[in-house]
């Protein structure tokens, strides 16, 4: 890691639990163990710090899904791969955060937020594809609506995972949901070979 994405990494946490316009320099300063000189020689001023760390925020997520798609690892890997970040994307925190920016933006101009998440969808739909062409996953439903089943159950779990009363062990419940989800959709084979025991998310 940069030292450049080693600060947009430290922002974005920070803008995550606080929010933007709460956090100062001096804090992201501290959180990346850099200067605040070095900041605002890097960056400018926060409103270009923001900028930059939605730019390096957006480009990693669909980079991780290049970066996998291009992977040697089998398909039954890459879905669990796929299916922990995309998890770890839709935490209701950072969505959160992702409705506070909606404001302009030198970067999001050209590529808008829901425009990364209809690639990343995109290219979940080919993990779909190549699992039912190896024969791991059912052919009986459309790819569209996997999709959609599994990112809504991702999307409703972190929605109200900090509910204690519910389940006190968050990872044990996705890992629970993900193995129900996917016994649902996966053929024999599938369910033989995709490791759905070592979802720790959340």
């Amino acid at each position: 890691m940069t030292r450049e994405e080693k600060i947009c990494s430290a922002a974005f946490s920070l803008y995550i639990k606080h929010g933007p316009q709460r956090v100062s320099m001096q804090e992201i300063a501290d959180t990346a163990g850099v200067s605040k000189k070095t900041l605002y020689n890097r960056f400018g001023n926060r409103e270009k710090l923001l900028d930059r760390t939605i730019e390096w925020h957006s480009r990693r997520m669909v980079g991780f899904f290049e970066n996998l798609m291009e992977s040697d690892v089998s398909i039954a890997e890459k879905l669990v791969k796929a299916i922990e970040f995309v998890s770890r994307e839709l935490d209701r925190e950072i969505e959160a955060l992702q409705q506070e920016l909606v404001r302009p933006n030198p970067y999001l101009k050209d590529i808008p937020v829901n425009f990364i998440h209809k690639k990343i969808r995109l290219m979940l739909e080919q993990l779909v594809e190549q699992a039912k062409d190896a024969g791991l996953c059912r052919t009986d439903y459309s790819t569209r609506m996997i999709i959609y089943i599994i990112l809504s159950m991702i999307k409703g779990l972190t929605s109200w995972k900090a509910v204690s009363d519910v389940y006190t062990d968050s990872k044990y419940l996705f890992g629970t949901t993900m193995k129900f989800i996917l016994d649902a959709f996966l053929t024999e084979k599938g369910k033989k070979v995709l490791p759905v025991d070592t979802f720790q998310t959340l």
